[in-house]
C-alpha cells in the first residue's frame, strides 16, 4: 500500500514537471518568434540601407545636373525588378552588386542609350553572382530607357557545378 505522502509527492512532482515542460516551450516558441522577426527587421534594414544608397547617388546626379545646366536627358537612376529571388536576403544583395555595376551608365545621354538598348541588355544579362554559398544566374528580361532606366531581371540558382 502506497502511502498518502508519496503520493502526494508523486502528484507534486509531475504537476511541478509539467510546469517546467511548459515554460520551456514557452521560451521556446518566444525565441522562435523573435528570432523571425529579428531576420525581418534585419532584411529591412538592408533594404533601407540600398535604398539610401541609391538616394544618395540620385542626389549626387541631380546636383551635377543642376551646375551643369543640361538641356538634354540623362539617366538619373537604374531601378531593377528582380524576379524569382530566391529570398529577400538574396535580392538585396543583388541590387546592391548591380546598382555597382551599372554606375557607369548614370549621367549618359538617354538618347545614347535608345539608339543602342542592346549595351544595357547585354551589359546585366548572364551576370554570374556568388551569394549565400550558390552561383546565381542574372538574365535579362526587359530594358525601359529614360531617365528613370528600369531593368526586369530574372534570377536562376545554378547547379552546383562549377559555373
Amino acid at each position: 500500500m502506497k502511502s498518502p505522502v508519496k503520493k502526494h509527492l508523486r502528484k507534486t512532482l509531475r504537476d511541478l514537471s509539467l510546469l517546467v515542460f511548459g515554460a520551456v516551450l514557452g521560451a521556446l516558441a518566444i525565441v522562435v518568434h523573435t528570432g523571425k522577426q529579428m531576420d525581418d527587421l534585419y532584411l529591412e534594414r538592408k533594404q533601407l540601407e540600398q535604398e539610401m544608397l541609391s538616394l544618395r547617388e540620385e542626389v549626387q546626379s541631380l546636383e551635377s545636373r543642376l551646375h551643369q545646366k543640361q538641356n538634354t536627358q540623362v539617366v538619373e537612376k537604374l531601378l531593377f525588378t528582380i524576379e524569382e529571388a530566391p529570398d529577400g536576403f538574396t535580392e538585396t544583395e543583388i541590387i546592391k552588386r548591380l546598382q555597382e555595376a551599372g554606375k557607369f551608365f548614370i549621367g549618359k545621354e538617354v538618347k545614347t542609350l535608345s539608339e543602342n538598348p542592346d549595351i544595357l541588355f547585354y551589359f546585366f544579362d548572364n551576370r554570374l553572382f556568388f551569394i549565400n554559398d550558390r552561383w546565381l544566374r542574372i538574365q535579362t528580361r526587359t530594358v525601359s530607357i529614360s531617365n528613370l532606366t528600369h531593368l526586369w531581371l530574372r534570377v536562376k540558382v545554378e547547379k552546383e557545378k562549377d559555373p
